[in-house]
């Protein structure tokens, strides 16, 4: 049993995949090259017909030169400072 969202989640890399690649004016095969994969295994995945390693994941990040916080979760994640702890008066 997958969810929807489980079962989506190649889709969706694979189309993120896709519109990166493309955006780099890069072919499936020559990205792959550069990965260490090849050509076929990068149309899977933009298919959504594969669902990549972490470790060739992290290979297409470093490779597109992509910002690993909107791959996780969608947007650029900003980090939140802690107030620190006022100094007791007295």
């Amino acid at each position: 049993y997958h969810s929807m969202e489980t079962s989506s989640a190649p889709r969706r890399f694979g189309t993120w995949l896709r519109r990166a690649r493309e955006d780099r004016h890069l072919s499936p095969e020559l990205l792959a090259e550069t990965v260490g994969t090849s050509g076929m295994t990068i149309r899977r995945i933009e298919e959504g017909n594969a669902d990549p390693p972490l470790s060739l994941v992290a290979k297409l990040v470093v490779a597109l030169e992509l910002d690993i916080d909107r791959i996780c979760y969608g947007q650029k994640v900003v980090a939140l400072r802690r107030a620190e702890p006022r100094a007791a008066v007295g």
